[in-house]
């Protein structure tokens, strides 16, 4: 919990700065016992159906309060970014007119950008309408342990145009993910419910193949394998569950490496992007101009991972075993493809035979 605050602390901080009131993060993470978000959908327009719910202290609405009132004093007439409702129930602010904040009593805030819906969440909350204490749903909230995050969802083998790394989950019809603290341990338990054995069966065995494939990777000094060997996967009829239990010292210690991996490419990537203007044309006779890569993914890697691939640096590469491996590379717009330069480890020496996909919508490929 301490971890993660900081990490949040950190965050907000960078957002907050640049405000014209100071504000206590710190203070407010302290004061603050539960975010509750639901309501998202995989349909058009899931942000109307959308409801967070903040249970906090009073510091959250004077803060608010604080920043209204220095807002209607500097802005000129009718250009304030956040104007108090008249005729609600509740004080209920409409921010950059489109996000509705009310505040029911002082530690609780409901946030949406509809006011229909914060009208429906305080039924809810009031008990005058129904609520999901009384699911019988296997993923709501049937924990036997604690949890400091939880997050559920119906419908995973309803969702189109699912990204290649995540298509194993339109497997299962819907999923619930928890992570909690045991002692010095982190837990985290992923259940995947599924319309049948047979499904749940096929499941299982997908996700201890790919646990099995965790303790052959080195992530820099952190060898994988002995956090593969602390998770169980097991299933049922309909149900497939994955569980960890794992010294959070150790946790702690992979995600200092895997963020320090990442200012490493992110520092890569703005040389690369100093040294070459990526509006600069082709100098021949066809003419065109470099395009920028927005974002690179790959089906799997070694531990030598996908961004080393734009990094622009000789001496790194992405690399992976096994037949049918894929990097997809994604524009920041639809281009007319050219020409593409790729340099090959040991090209050299190695003959590689590979081909050269394009596609509008990531799902059809010539």
């Amino acid at each position: 919990g301490k971890f993660a605050t900081a990490q949040l602390n950190a965050l907000m901080k960078k957002e907050i700065d640049s405000l014209p009131i100071g504000i206590d993060v710190e203070a407010i993470l302290n004061d603050l016992n539960s975010v509750t978000a639901y309501g998202y959908t995989f349909e058009e327009n899931p942000e109307r159906n959308s409801v967070l719910i903040i249970s906090a202290g009073e510091q959250l609405q004077a803060i608010i309060d604080a920043f209204a009132a220095n807002e209607e004093m500097n802005a000129e007439e009718g250009e304030s970014c956040i104007n108090v409702l008249d005729n609600t129930p509740h004080r209920t602010y409409l921010i950059d007119n489109e996000v509705y904040m009310s505040f029911p009593s002082q530690d609780l805030t409901i946030i949406s950008k509809s006011l229909e819906q914060i009208e429906k969440t305080l039924r809810v909350i009031e008990g005058k309408e129904e609520n999901l204490i009384d699911s019988k749903s296997t993923l709501v909230i049937e924990q036997d342990r604690g949890f400091f995050l939880l997050a559920s969802v119906q419908g995973l083998d309803g969702i189109k145009n699912m990204p290649p790394q995540a298509r194993i989950l339109n497997k299962a019809s819907g999923g619930q993910f928890s992570l909690g603290e045991d002692e010095q341990n982190l837990t985290a338990q992923l259940v995947l419910s599924t319309r049948n054995s047979e499904t749940s069966t096929q499941l299982a065995r997908i996700v201890q193949g790919m646990v099995a494939l965790i303790s052959f990777i080195d992530f820099q000094e952190a060898n994988l394998d002995e956090l593969a060997q602390n998770i169980v996967v097991s299933n049922n009829e309909k149900q497939v569950s994955i569980d960890l239990s794992f010294p959070f010292a150790e946790i702690e210690r992979l995600i200092e490496l895997a963020q320090s991996e990442q200012k490493k490419s992110n520092h890569k990537r703005r040389r690369h992007h100093e040294r070459s203007d990526f509006h600069q044309e082709v100098d021949d006779s066809t003419g065109g101009e470099v395009l920028e890569i927005r974002s690179v993914v790959s089906l799997s890697d070694d531990g030598n991972i996908a961004l080393n691939a734009i990094d622009d640096d000789p001496n790194t590469r992405w690399s992976t075993h096994g037949t049918g491996q894929w990097i997809r590379f994604e524009l920041e717009d639809s281009f007319m493809v050219r020409e593409l330069s790729v340099a090959w480890h040991k090209g050299h020496q190695r003959i590689s035979k590979f081909s050269v996909e394009t596609s509008d919508d990531g799902n059809v490929w010539n």
